[in-house]
């Protein structure tokens, strides 16, 4: 194994002790990954795309399912309730609701761990709240990226 694939697999492994992903994690040679003192491990608009690429990567990958797995905490907890738009990764205390783009960012996750009532519910949730008023960037980029993972997009007629 390559340099960067044991830093890749180290990282994996010490982020997120509990599964859920921080906005920013550190990384020094001599000591390994830490929480960055600016974020000191808040998981945020940031870290919702640890769970969208994780759940986005093919399943062949060599790290597709050990990833998963080290985060399947969030979506275990996204199953039972929507997830916060903040979360402390050292504490757990949450802030917030989430977005409708953290939903579907979710989605690939969800849908790996066979969450089948969650994806329905957030799926309408999405199609009732995003891609409507141009107003909403980060949130409508993450609901095409997270609908787009699994599949065609639903058409919306614009009539």
């Amino acid at each position: 194994m390559g340099r960067g694939a044991r830093v890749l697999t180290a990282g994996h492994r010490s982020f997120g002790a509990a599964g859920f992903a921080a906005d920013w994690i550190l990384y020094r040679e001599s000591g390994g990954f830490s929480a960055d003192a600016t974020t000191a491990g808040v998981g945020s608009y940031n870290a919702i795309r640890v769970y969208l690429w994780a759940g986005m990567l093919a399943e062949g990958d060599p790290q597709a399912a050990s990833l998963a797995q080290r985060l399947k905490p969030m979506a275990a907890a996204a199953a039972r309730r929507p997830p916060p738009a903040s979360i402390d990764t050292n504490t757990l205390e949450t802030r917030g609701e989430a977005p409708p783009g953290f939903l579907a960012a979710l989605l690939p996750l969800l849908v790996h761990f066979k969450f089948t009532d969650a994806v329905q519910a957030y799926r309408q949730r999405i199609e009732a709240e995003s891609l409507k008023d141009n107003q909403h960037y980060y949130s409508d980029a993450l609901t095409l990226f997270g609908l787009a993972a699994r599949g065609p997009l639903p058409l919306r007629s614009t009539r």
